[in-house]
Order: structure tokens, then sequence, then C-alpha cells
């Protein structure tokens, strides 16, 4: 699973076909990859991608790391944690309650592009309910 993850991030041939697999069976072991590579790898582009994958892997547990992906230094790292969090909201994995803190971190961001995410998926979150 990890060697699938890191197939996914060098962008190697099938690499969506990694991706579509480890979205089905979101593993611990490609999670806890994602989040190596986020927090380890020097190439910005592998960490824009190994949080882009998270998104698809993530499960309720890793509701917290959205708050880290929001905290990071790196614009592009801090939309994907937006992505994260609308993707746990969607696929029913955490309630909007337990989202909350997150949201309205989200909500008085300082990056704009952050909380114009979080405008649109607050109006998505209301026109459902």
């Amino acid at each position: 699973m990890r060697r699938a993850v890191d197939w996914y991030v060098e962008g190697r041939p099938a690499a969506e076909h990694a991706r579509s697999v480890l979205r089905l069976l979101r593993p611990d072991a490609a999670r806890s990859r994602c989040l190596e590579l986020y927090r380890t790898d020097p190439d910005p582009e592998r960490r824009h991608l190994a949080v882009e994958l998270f998104r698809v892997v993530a499960t309720a547990d890793d509701l917290p790391l959205v708050g880290e992906f929001l905290a990071d230094a790196d614009p592009a790292v801090r939309l994907w944690g937006m992505g994260v969090l609308d993707r746990l909201l969607w696929e029913g994995h955490v309630g909007t309650d337990d989202a909350e803190p997150l949201l309205r971190i989200a909500e008085r961001h300082p990056d704009p592009k952050v909380r114009e995410k979080y405008t649109d998926l607050r109006a998505h979150l209301e026109s459902h309910e």
C-alpha cells in the first residue's frame, strides 16, 4: 500500500488506477504514508500530491489533521486540507457537528482562498440540511 502511494505521488504510469484502489480500500498504511510524505518530503509538489491523495483515503479518525493542513505555510496544502474536510463531510464520514470547530477556523482563516472554500462548503451543507 505504501508503494502504491509512492507510485501515485511519483506520477508513474497508471497512477490514477492506484489512486482508485486506495480510495476504495482506505488502508491505514496508505494514510500513514501520505502523512509521512506530506510532513517530510522536501519537494512541494510531492507534498501537495500526498495531501491530495490523503483526501480520498482519509477516515473520520483523520478529521483533526485538517487543522494541521490549514495551519501549513503552503497555500496549496491549506486548500487540499479544505478538500479533506469537504470529502469527509460529503461522504458521511463525519457530521457537521464534529467538523464545526474546523469550519470556524476556515471561516476566519487569513488565507482568502481558504475562506472562499469555506463559504462554498457551508453553502452546500446548508442546502442539504
